[in-house]
């Protein structure tokens, strides 16, 4: 199974309990969730073979007991939320891919929802009203956060229920069509701070049997503490924690299905860059390159999120608010924390922006 789920209810990391590690995944109000189940392979086979076949899916809200459901997204056929599933006997590996939004209202009433535009590499794209005012070319240009690439041709853009009417984006410098992303929008009219999403898998045939998937614990942050790291890998990989890059959509297309999403308590600030001049025997310089480099540091994560965003910066391409950055030639990702605790540990690693060459003529 991988890291952020478990099959027990009774998890309760927000009340931090003496004996609860006092951690919980962080969400901001803007967040869509990407969340990926991977099912134990000998249960697939158990009850009959493959993914979804013979099951009922189910995917609701609860709070962070799992005792009391706060929401009902419903099974693989609803349009709240986009699903697909990746079955490969050969590796004996099966898994669920869910995009869905945040359904929860702020302690204001406020509620986030999420539109989209089609958009093309190099699509000069304009976008304001709603508390925007960007300007940027998609995929060339860093993408404005909290925008987001949906996937390579959609423009993901939170928005605030009562300011969608003012949304207008141009592509081009000419109007563009403003979709939902999700068929359905969901929302709640009240805030939660602690919540934990349950996947339950129903089978009918054959045994009969129900089992709940719990993630850890998730809680709303409303500073600006917090980064979104984002993993692209390329499409049929199966990356070191056995995510498959590559599934079958169930209810509509709509994300990139080689994308990994979190977020983490973090800075990444900019320390001395490196300079480098090279010289021919002449005392020519020929070639002068500039590195900016950063300081990526985390608060102290447990050791099953360390290796979920871990994930994420070993993709092929890794961001951080939707700017690219490439490691710094070190070995290692997180450190162990100075906490008292074994299991937690911080991101600790120096990033680069891509290199600045510039090549002069004798």
């Amino acid at each position: 199974m991988n890291n952020i789920f478990e099959s027990s209810d009774n998890s309760a990391n927000c009340q931090l309990c003496p004996s609860d590690e006092p951690f919980f995944i962080p969400f901001t109000d803007e967040d869509l969730f990407a969340i990926r189940l991977q099912i134990p392979y000998a249960l697939v086979e158990l009850e009959g073979g493959g993914i979804p076949i013979n099951a009922n899916f189910d995917v609701a809200i609860y709070d962070e007991l799992g005792t009391t459901m706060l929401f009902d997204f419903g099974d693989m056929l609803s349009t709240k939320f986009n699903v697909g599933y990746r079955n490969n006997v050969a590796d004996k590996l099966a898994e669920y891919q869910l995009y869905l939004p945040v359904p929860f209202a702020d302690n204001n009433g406020a509620v986030h929802i999420h539109r989209y535009v089609e958009v093309v590499e190099g699509d000069l794209v304009q976008v304001v009203g709603a508390g925007y005012n960007e300007v940027f070319y998609f995929s060339q240009d860093q993408i404005p956060f909290p925008l987001y690439k949906v996937s390579p041709t959609k423009l993901g853009i939170p928005v605030l229920l009562g300011a969608v009417g003012s949304l207008i984006v141009n592509v081009n410098n000419a109007s563009a069509p403003i979709n939902q992303v999700f068929p359905v929008e969901v929302g709640v009219g009240s805030e939660a701070g602690c919540f934990r999403f349950r996947i339950s898998l129903s089978y009918t045939s054959g045994s009969g049997n129900v089992y709940h998937y719990f993630t850890k614990p998730f809680k709303r942050i409303k500073c600006d503490e917090v980064l979104r790291v984002i993993g692209t890998y390329p499409g049929n990989t199966i990356d070191c924690n056995s995510n498959m890059h590559q599934s079958f959509n169930v209810n509509y297309t709509m994300f990139a299905q080689n994308m990994l999403i979190g977020n983490v308590f973090a800075d990444c600030e900019e320390i001395a860059s490196v300079v480098k001049k090279t010289y021919n025997s002449n005392s020519f310089n020929y070639k002068s390159e500039k590195q900016r480099r950063f300081s990526f540091k985390s608060d102290p994560c447990p050791k099953w999120y360390a290796d979920h965003i871990e994930n994420m910066v070993l993709a092929k391409l890794f961001e951080i608010n939707n700017t690219a950055y490439i490691m710094e030639g070190v070995e290692s990702v997180f450190k162990d924390s100075d906490i008292d605790s074994v299991s937690f540990q911080n991101i600790d690693v120096n990033l680069q922006l891509r290199k600045c060459e510039k090549v002069f003529s004798c």
